[in-house]
C-alpha cells in the first residue's frame, strides 16, 4: 500500500494568532428582524505559588531537567544587543505569597494539531492531547485525554506508542498513548533551554529523530532543534541551529526542508546542517508544503508567486522535476496533505467575526499527472488537514471532521465530534448556580452555550441558534434573561429561564444607536448603560435603556460625558466610571443612584495611559494593556464630586488585559498568563499576594467569590481557586 506523508510548515501558533485577531475584528451588520426602539422619555515574571492539593485538583505538568543547546555547527549565531529598558519614577507594587492559587479544571479548546494512527484519532487540543476512536468514520468516540501540559499544545508527532508536542512555553513534551484511553504524560519538557526563550511551535519526526522549531518572539529569532530518540520514548538532545522564525521547516520519513532566501533547501536528517540540494536557488521562499508518494515529491511553496511541482526525489541530490502537461494551479495554502489518492490542500482566512475555510482536492491516482477535482467549504475554520487511507481528517474551530475521499470529484462527510464538553472556543462566561453559559463561536456566528460545571466532567446542557449578525462580545445577566453587547450594534437579549432551550427574544436592527464594544457596557438591575453612536462613531452621549420588558428595550435618558471615546466603563455602589480612550486619559464619574436619571458629577485626568478600570471599595484601579505598560494609578473616590490620585505604582508586570474584583482583592490577567491577587484593603498601600501561571493564552476574568474563570478563546475555559 502506498503511503503518503504530511509535511506540517506553518506554525500553529501564527496561522491561529492571526485567525483569532481576524475574529476580533469589526463585523459588517446583517438585517435584523425586531426594529430599534425609539426614545420614550426624556431624561515580570511571575512569582509562582505553590497550589494546594485537594481532591479535585488538576496538576500541570511539570518540567523536567534542561539541557543546554550546543553550538551550531554550521551556522554562526546570531547575537542581538540588549535593549535598556526605562524605570518609571513611581515605586514598585510590593509582592509577598499569602495566597495559594489552584488550577481546578480546563474545559474546550480548539483543535491545532491531528494525526490519525490506524483506529484512532489524536488532537492537540488547548493543553491537552485528546484521543478520539475512528475506527468507525461515521460515528468517531470520544476515548480520553491527557493531563493539563504545562502550556498550549501547538503540534504533535507520533512514534510507536509515543506522541512527542511541541507545547510552547513547555517546549517538547512526551505522551504515552499505548492506552488511547488512558494517556500518560511521561516528559512535561522543556528538554532543552538556550540563550533563547523557549516557545516549541512545531515538530516532526524524520530519521528517527525528532525536529522542534523554536522561536523567541521577543526578538524574533528561531533555532532548529533535534533529539535522537530511545526505546523508551525519552529524547536525547543531539543538536541545534539557528533558522529563519518564520519560514518553518518541512519533514518527510527521511529528508528535511527548509525555506531560505535563496529556495528549498533539503537536508539529511543525520547531518542537518549540511545541504544535499538545492530547489529553486534563484527565488526567496516563505512557505513551503510537501506530500511523498513513493520518489514523488509534490512540493506547493509561496514566494513572489505560488508554484506547485513534483519532483524526482529517487536521487536526493539532484531532484528532477517531472513535466505536467496540464499544471495545476493552486491559490494561497496554510495546509497540505495526502492519502492514498488524493492531494488536499486548505486555506484559512478570518474576517469580521467570522471564518472563510477552502479546501481544494487534486487526484493523484495517476501520480505523475495530478488533476484538481474539487473545491469546497468545510464550514469549519481549520487549523489542520491530514489524510490516511482513502479519508480526509479536518480538524478545526468546529471540531473533527472525516470526509471519505473515494471518489476524489465529490467527498462525502461522514463523521464529526467535538471533543467534550461539546463546545471548543471560550470567549466569556456567566457563572451561575445550577448553570453557567458561556460565549462561544464556531467561525459561522456566535453561540451562547449552557454549562452543568458542578460536576467533574462539565456537561453540556443547550445552545443557542448562531448569531450571524455583528459579533457578540461579552455576557451580562439580569433575572432569567442574558444580555450581549454585539460590536458597533447594541445587545442581543437571550431567555435563559430553560437552560436547555435558549430563545433569542430581541436582536438589534441593521442600523442600531448604540455603539457595542469590549468593556463598554455596563448593566445594574434592568438598565443598560451603553455609549451611543452616529454613523459608527461615538457621539459623547451615554445611552440609558429599560430592559424590564426584554423583548422590546426602550432607551429612556442620554447623559452627555464630554468624551470623545470609551475606553472602558464599569459600574459599583451606584456609580459608573467611564475612561476615555484619547490622550489626556480622563475618567468620568456619574451618579446613578436614581438608574434612570443618571448624573455626571465630576471627572479627573489621570498621569499616565490607561485601557482597564477596575472598582474596590472607595478606589478606582486604572492599568493598562498597551506596550510595556508598568502602571497602576489609585484614585480616590470616596468623594464622587472630588476624585483624587492617591499614588501611582509601577507593576512587577506589563500589559494587564482584564480584572476582575471581589471585595477587597483585586485579580489581574496579563500578557504573560499570568493571574495575579492584589490585596486592596489599603488603597494607599496595594500588594501582589498570589499568582499563578496558566499553560495557554490570556483572555477575560471573571470571579464569583474564591472561584475564578479565564475564557481563554481557543485555549478554553479555565478555572482556578483562590485560598489563603
Amino acid at each position: 500500500m502506498t503511503t503518503l506523508f504530511t509535511l506540517k510548515t506553518w506554525p500553529k501558533t501564527a496561522v491561529s494568532l492571526l485567525i483569532l485577531a481576524l475574529f476580533s475584528a469589526c463585523t459588517v451588520a446583517e438585517a435584523r428582524p425586531t426594529p430599534l426602539p425609539t426614545e420614550t422619555a426624556a431624561t515580570v515574571a511571575a512569582t509562582a505559588v505553590a497550589p494546594t492539593q485537594a481532591a479535585t485538583t488538576i496538576e500541570i505538568a511539570s518540567p523536567t531537567p534542561t539541557r543546554p543547546l550546543s553550538e551550531p555547527t554550521a551556522v554562526q549565531p546570531r547575537y542581538i544587543e540588549p535593549t535598556p529598558t526605562p524605570t518609571p519614577d513611581y515605586p514598585p507594587l510590593p509582592t509577598e505569597n499569602s495566597l495559594n492559587f489552584t488550577l481546578q479544571n480546563q474545559i474546550g479548546g480548539m483543535p491545532q494539531a491531528v494525526l490519525v494512527d490506524g483506529p484512532v484519532a489524536y488532537l492537540a487540543v488547548g493543553p491537552r492531547l485528546v484521543a478520539v476512536d475512528v475506527a468507525d468514520p461515521t460515528a468517531p468516540n470520544f476515548l480520553g485525554q491527557s493531563a493539563i501540559l504545562g502550556d498550549t499544545l501547538l503540534d504533535i508527532a507520533q512514534e510507536g506508542s509515543f506522541i512527542f508536542g511541541a507545547a510552547g512555553r513547555a517546549g517538547l513534551v512526551v505522551l504515552d498513548v499505548s492506552d488511547p484511553a488512558n494517556i500518560r504524560l511521561l516528559n512535561g519538557g522543556p528538554n532543552y533551554s538556550g540563550d533563547t526563550t523557549t516557545y516549541a511551535v512545531q515538530i516532526a519526526i524524520s530519521d528517527g529523530r525528532i525536529f522542534i522549531s523554536n522561536v523567541d518572539y521577543t526578538i524574533n529569532k528561531g533555532d532548529l532543534i533535534w533529539f535522537d530518540l530511545a526505546d523508551d520514548g525519552q529524547p536525547t538532545f543531539a543538536g541545534a541551529m539557528p533558522i529563519n522564525e518564520q519560514a518553518m521547516f518541512s519533514a518527510t520519513s527521511d529528508l528535511l526542508f527548509f525555506p531560505t532566501k535563496q529556495g528549498i533547501q533539503i537536508v539529511d536528517p543525520q547531518n542537518p546542517t549540511q545541504e544535499l540540494s538545492r530547489i529553486g536557488a534563484d527565488k526567496e521562499i516563505y512557505q513551503v508544503f510537501t506530500a511523498v508518494q513513493q520518489n514523488l515529491l509534490y512540493l506547493f511553496y509561496l514566494g513572489q508567486t505560488n508554484h506547485f511541482t513534483i519532483y524526482d526525489l529517487t536521487d536526493p541530490t539532484n531532484p528532477q522535476v517531472v513535466p505536467q502537461n496540464d499544471p495545476v494551479s493552486l491559490n494561497f495554502t496554510t495546509e497540505m496533505t495526502g492519502n492514498n489518492n488524493i492531494l488536499a490542500s486548505s486555506y484559512t482566512f478570518g474576517e469580521f467575526g467570522y471564518c472563510n475555510s477552502q479546501i481544494t482536492i487534486i487526484d493523484i491516482s495517476e501520480p505523475e499527472a495530478p488533476q484538481k477535482t474539487a473545491e469546497f467549504d468545510p464550514q469549519n475554520c481549520i487549523s489542520q488537514i491530514v489524510g490516511s487511507g482513502e479519508l480526509l481528517y479536518v480538524a478545526g474551530i468546529s471540531g473533527l471532521q472525516i470526509y471519505s475521499t473515494r471518489d476524489p470529484a465529490n467527498l462525502e462527510l461522514l463523521g464529526h465530534i467535538t471533543a467534550p464538553p461539546g463546545i471548543q472556543t471560550i470567549d466569556d462566561i456567566l457563572p451561575g448556580q445550577d448553570s453557567s453559559y458561556v460565549l462561544t463561536s464556531e467561525g459561522r456566528g456566535s453561540i451562547i452555550a449552557s454549562l452543568d460545571l458542578n460536576q467533574p466532567n462539565p456537561a453540556l446542557l443547550g445552545k443557542s441558534d448562531p448569531y450571524n449578525g455583528n459579533q457578540l462580545l461579552e455576557l451580562l445577566g439580569t433575572d432569567q434573561t442574558v444580555v450581549v453587547p454585539a460590536w458597533n450594534s447594541s445587545v442581543v437579549i437571550y431567555d435563559a429561564s430553560s437552560p436547555a432551550n435558549l430563545t433569542q427574544l430581541y436582536a438589534p436592527p441593521e442600523e442600531a444607536e448604540t455603539l457595542g464594544s469590549l468593556h463598554g457596557t455596563a448593566l445594574v438591575g434592568s438598565v443598560l448603560y451603553m455609549p451611543m453612536q452616529n454613523q459608527y462613531s461615538f457621539t459623547g452621549n451615554l445611552g440609558v435603556f429599560n430592559l424590564q420588558d426584554p423583548t422590546n428595550p426602550q432607551r429612556v435618558g442620554l447623559v452627555q460625558t464630554g468624551l470623545s471615546t470609551v475606553e472602558a466603563l464599569v459600574a459599583s455602589d451606584g456609580f459608573l466610571y467611564l475612561l476615555g480612550g484619547y490622550e489626556p486619559r480622563t475618567v468620568v464619574i456619574i451618579d446613578i443612584r436614581q438608574p434612570l436619571e443618571p448624573q455626571k458629577v465630576s471627572s479627573i485626568t489621570l498621569p499616565a495611559a490607561a485601557t482597564r478600570l477596575a472598582v474596590a471599595g472607595q478606589a478606582v484601579y486604572a492599568m493598562c494593556d498597551g506596550y510595556n505598560c508598568h502602571s497602576m494609578m489609585v484614585i480616590d473616590v470616596a468623594d464622587a464630586e472630588r476624585p483624587y490620585l492617591i499614588n501611582q505604582w509601577q507593576l512587577p508586570f506589563i500589559d494587564v488585559v482584564d480584572s476582575v474584583t471581589v471585595g477587597q482583592r483585586l485579580y489581574i490577567i496579563s500578557r504573560d498568563n499570568t493571574v495575579r491577587a492584589l490585596d486592596v484593603s489599603k488603597p494607599d498601600q496595594p500588594k501582589v499576594i498570589g499568582s499563578i501561571g496558566l499553560p495557554g493564552w490570556y483572555g477575560r476574568l471573571t470571579a464569583v467569590e474564591n472561584t475564578l474563570f479565564v475564557s481563554a478563546g481557543s485555549g478554553g475555559l479555565y478555572i482556578l481557586s483562590a485560598t489563603p
